[in-house]
């Protein structure tokens, strides 16, 4: 997560676009499914700006080749100038490749009030 962590926090589309596979989606609640096309598109744009990202794992469950993966944290960043400052659980299916772990699908449920995540902080 930190090597994922830190792509996010400078907004690397380049190191994000590894990390996540070719078909991946997301599920958030402001823009429903998003696809991997969209979203490094509004990274690339600068409309949408990690600034921190703090994450936790709170659960890994493997099943063969593949792994969810449930972490809390904290988002902090804009999105089409605004500011936002995120707690959420986010749900990650990864699968194992030669080249190493993909993430096929992420959702993030937002959440409030638990104490700070302690592991893979960038600032």
């Amino acid at each position: 997560m930190g090597a994922m962590n830190e792509a996010f926090c400078s907004n690397d589309v380049s190191g994000i676009s590894g990390f996540l596979s070719a078909d991946w989606k997301m599920v958030e609640g402001t823009q429903g499914v998003v696809s991997k096309q969209s979203f490094l598109e509004a990274i690339a744009a600068g409309r949408l700006i990690h600034q921190q990202m703090k994450k936790e794992i709170v659960h890994m469950q493997m099943r063969g080749p593949n792994v969810l993966l449930v972490t809390k944290g904290k988002n902090v960043g804009s999105y089409d100038g605004h500011p936002f400052n995120a707690e959420c659980l986010v749900s990650h299916l990864l699968y194992q490749t030669d080249a190493g772990w993909q993430c096929v699908f992420t959702q993030e449920t937002p959440v409030s009030h638990w104490p700070e995540p302690k592991h893979h902080a960038c600032v």
